[in-house]
């Protein structure tokens, strides 16, 4: 098993804090790592608090997330992985740390 990075979309939102979440897997894996999506409980998604339409989110997520793993050389696997952050805060201290 490689590094793999798991995206749980219970939780963490089909937005563009996805990228975010992809910068932080590099940070934290390198240059070689694959995404596991775990499902969130409506309809694959979490409870969206912005009131995103099931049809908005899914248009994301095929649309902004999926393509965006290409840009980072990433896969997709169904293996279990470690948790990755999609805020900023993580970027940030590693960019102060050098």
């Amino acid at each position: 098993m490689g590094c793999v990075a798991e995206y749980d979309l219970g939780t963490a939102p089909a937005s563009w804090d996805f990228l975010q979440f992809l910068i932080n897997a590099r940070l934290k894996f390198g240059q070689h790592f694959d995404v596991s999506f775990r499902e969130g409980p409506v309809n694959g998604f979490r409870e969206d608090r912005m009131q995103r339409s099931l049809a908005d989110r899914r248009a994301i997520f095929d649309n902004v997330m999926l393509p965006a793993l290409k840009l980072v050389g990433a896969g997709i696997t169904h293996e279990a992985g470690e948790g990755v952050g999609y805020l900023q805060i993580d970027a940030v201290k590693a960019a102060n740390r050098g």
